[in-house]
Parts: C-alpha cells; structure tokens; sequence
C-alpha cells in the first residue's frame, strides 16, 4: 500500500509540472450546469445585496507564485482580490465585515513558501488561501504546524492534496485526467488509446496511474504508452509513433508549450483519432501556436467555462470587468475567484468570530456544498481515499471546433472512484 501511495503522489507532482489543471475558452454552446440536482453550480451568492461591507475586516492570507522562470500567476491573484472587492462593495462582506487580502507571492522555492507561510501566520489570519503556486511543500508544513488551514484552489501538488491542513474545492490534478479517461472509455466506447507523456520516471508514473491503469479498469486494454521530451523542438516522431496501429483516442500530458507542437505534428502527419489535452492547454497562445491541428481537441475543465451563460460566471465576468478590468479572462483568475466566493459563502454561515478551528470546523461539515461557478463539494476526507484533502474531482469536457469551446457534455465527470484501486 505505502509503494501504490507513494507512486500516485509522484503521479500527481507530474501533473502539476505539465499543468494538468482547469481550462478557459473563448465562447461556448453549452453550458449549463446539468440535470441532475448535485450537478450544477448553485445560485449561493448570486443575488449582490447592494450594501457596502464597514465593519471590522476580516485578514485572510493568500500566496501565489509569480514573477518567476518557473510560472507566474499573476491572474489567480487578481481574480481573487476583484472579488474581495466584490464581496466587499456590493455583498455586504462577511456579514457586514469587509475582507481584506494578505497576499504574498513565492518563487516556486519550498524555502520561499515556507517564507510566506510564516508571514501570513504572524499575522494572525484564521486561514490561507491557495493560488497557483510550487512552493507548498514549505508552505503548507508551517500552516500545518500552526494549525492555520489551507483553503484551494488548483491543487498540484502532493502536499496540497495529503496534507491534513489542505483542503480543496477542486481535484486539480487529481480530477482532470481520470475524468478524461472516463469520457474516453464510457461516454465514447473507445478501446485503443494512446498516451504521450514527459520521457521521465515521473511522468512515466502519471501516464500509467492517471492513464492505463485507470483506462484498463474502465475495459480499455489496449493503451500505448509514449514517452518523450519536455523541450522537443519537433514531436512529429512520437506522435505518428502513439497514433500507430488503429488507435482511436491520444491522451496528451504535457505543458502548454509542448502541446502546441503536438497539435502541430498531428496536424502534419493528417492523425484522424481524437486528442485529449489538460485544461491548461485550452489558452489561447496554445490554440494559436497549434494551428488547424487544434481543431476538434478535448480538454477538461474544473469551472464551468468562463464564456458561458451560467448566472454564476455571467455575474463573474461582470465583477471582474468592474473590479479587475486588465485582467484577462481565464482558468486562472477564474480559480482565484471561486476559492474567495466559496470562502465568503462559508464564513457566512458562522456565528461569532472566526478563527482557524471554527472554519475548519465548517469545511468539515460541509456535504454537497455550493461550489462558486463549479461542482458541489464535500470535504469530509472520503473524497478519494489516498488524496483526502481533495473535496470534488469533478470536471467537465470541452472541445475546441470551428473556433470556439463547447462543453461536449452539458454534465460533469469524475474518475476519482479509480484512483488507488485495485
């Protein structure tokens, strides 16, 4: 047991170095949250009551890596203080306190995480909020230690989704590729699957946890598994290598950069099977750097697509427009959104200060909980067993065709039951 443990979570840190995490789209045909009443996103917080928060704020902390070679957020940060201004101006606060952001930004470095943690908890704040960030195994110790909790997110990493301080609205990682293989294996009937990966013994993990493994147990035995360079220049020898042989469906996990270089060698070598990619794939610089081998692409996606017109991300964009007008609509700022607006929907329901122990308290409670713009929530550990700080792995699929993301689905997905199983 301890050896499959170990295997998945080095599974996981792979996903979180190809960026296997939410998605954004230009424009939508479908969706809607579902029909099933667990389904959709709820209506919690749609209704701005018009009144400006005075009291006495409400510090919360928030770390997010930017500035940095190794990936810069800057959007998770925005998104999340446009709705602290939000919730602030409009909503009331947090009944009648105002929120207030204490933001500290990280270089990727556990010693740089570790740095902010110990920040934020000299400040006294009952909770840390999660951006996008690589530093969480020095942070996330220090949160943990001083019993301070640490609230996602787009979880990435092991520590964010073991750690008994961790708690996550979304499975990052953890629920973009098994719910691919579902779509793949039951929603499409296929039986020949392809899997390009990152040529290393990580990314080998990941492509045979989060892939065939999961694949063979939904009744696909026949998967190929191709490994490859992160920085190839050209893909066009892998690619018509995975596609050999009748396979029928490609999974690809790889960063945003390799990924446009696939969609090109697809594109060259006339590949026909379908192509699945991680959300943060779906940018815009991919789509274009791809070119027509981005047509027909499937990507997952935690929120419900930004473009849409769910009351949720319509009330959103507004806000961000008012609040954040620079900042680019994407999987970014929409994440740093949804974790501020589930944090304000929980502190809500609490009577009297809160601190650590009583929002820790409410997350624990918390069964089919509203998820700002995404799935319902459960955080009770149970969610999927090896990585219990995950609260819903569910996503949706989206596909990239003539020039626009439609959720293929209308519905959400889940591969979380066949993660760690035997």
């Amino acid at each position: 047991m301890k050896q499959r443990r170990g295997t998945v979570l080095v599974a996981v840190a792979l996903a979180a170095a190809t960026g296997l995490t939410a998605c954004g789209g230009s424009s939508s045909k479908n969706t809607g949250s579902g029909s099933s009443p667990s389904a959709g996103a709820s209506s919690a917080g749609a209704s701005p009551v018009g009144s400006k928060a005075t009291g006495q704020p409400i510090s919360i902390g928030f770390i997010n890596q930017e500035n940095t070679a190794a990936g810069s957020f800057p959007e998770v940060r925005e998104g999340a203080q446009a709705a602290v201004e939000y919730i602030n101006e409009e909503l009331g606060g947090v009944n009648g306190q105002p929120l207030k952001l204490e933001t500290c930004t990280t270089d990727a470095s556990p010693a740089s995480g570790a740095n902010c943690a110990r920040q934020l908890v000299s400040k006294h704040v009952p909770l840390v909020a999660g951006g996008e960030d690589f530093s969480t195994s020095g942070s996330i110790p220090v949160l943990q230690k001083a019993k301070v909790p640490y609230v996602g997110g787009t979880p990435i990493l092991p520590p964010e989704l073991t750690s008994p301080a961790s708690w996550q609205f979304t499975g990052g990682s953890a629920g973009a590729f098994p719910a691919l293989d579902v779509y793949i294996a039951k929603n499409l009937g296929l039986k020949k699957v392809g899997i390009i990966y990152t040529a290393n013994p990580a990314g080998t993990a990941a492509a045979n946890q989060f892939g065939k493994s999961i694949l063979n147990k939904l009744g696909v035995t026949d998967v190929k598994l191709v490994g490859a360079a992160a920085d190839a220049a050209d893909f066009t020898a892998p690619v018509q290598q995975v596609t050999s042989g009748g396979i029928e469906a490609v999974m690809v996990l790889f960063a945003a950069q390799g990924c446009s270089r696939i969609m090109q060698a697809k594109q060259s070598l006339g590949v026909t099977a379908k192509m699945f990619y991680p959300g943060s794939c779906a940018s815009q610089d991919v789509i274009k750097g791809g070119g027509a081998g981005a047509s027909d692409a499937y990507f997952n996606s935690e929120p419900l697509l930004f473009s849409g017109d769910d009351p949720q991300v319509v009330q959103w964009r507004d806000f961000m427009k008012k609040y954040s007008p620079k900042t680019a609509l994407s999987a970014y700022s929409q994440n740093g959104s949804q974790t501020i607006m589930n944090i304000y929907n929980l502190m809500k329901k609490q009577s009297g200060t809160i601190t650590s122990a009583s929002f820790i308290s409410a997350l624990a409670a918390t069964s089919d909980e509203a998820n700002y713009m995404g799935h319902p929530y459960t955080c009770n550990r149970k969610q999927i067993a090896i990585l219990p700080a995950v609260c819903n792995a569910y996503n949706r699929i989206v596909q990239y065709k003539n020039g626009s993301f439609t959720d293929v689905l209308g519905d959400w997905v889940s591969g979380a039951q066949y993660i760690g199983t035997s």
